[in-house]
């Protein structure tokens, strides 16, 4: 569909769109809802899912990053590039066969960084 058949059927105007589309809308806003709703509801499951897709991203990127500095191997960064991919990836596997577990060490390594970066602010501040 050309954009002059797409305009000429809903019209230019955004809130005409929205008119006209009104129910597709509020089935796409109940489902969101009720997805929400459901991920409080059962935070387990929500965690399980996200430590998945959490996963599969850092495999991604461990790849990527290992493939890219293979391209730039004179480069100074070369090891340092290949080693974090490394640890990328094994740390996605990780995540991706044991979610739930990679979820903890995920909440552990925030509330570290937390609790690092308050002890310094209360050490800065006490002088």
């Amino acid at each position: 569909m050309t954009d002059a058949a797409v305009e000429s059927d809903l019209g230019s105007d955004p809130s005409s769109i929205a008119h006209k589309k009104w129910k597709g809308f509020l089935v796409l806003g109940l489902a969101l809802f009720i997805g929400g709703a459901c991920s409080v509801a059962v935070p387990v499951v929500s965690t399980f899912a996200s430590s998945v897709v959490f996963g599969i991203i850092l495999i991604a990127v461990g790849i990527v990053k290992i493939i890219q500095s293979l391209q730039v191997k004179n480069w100074t960064g070369f090891v340092w590039q290949e080693l974090t991919g490394l640890v990328e990836l094994i740390g996605g596997f990780m995540v991706y066969f044991n979610p739930l577990k990679g979820a903890m060490a995920i909440t552990l390594l925030i509330a570290s960084v937390i609790s690092f970066k308050a002890f310094y602010k209360l050490r800065s501040h006490s002088r």
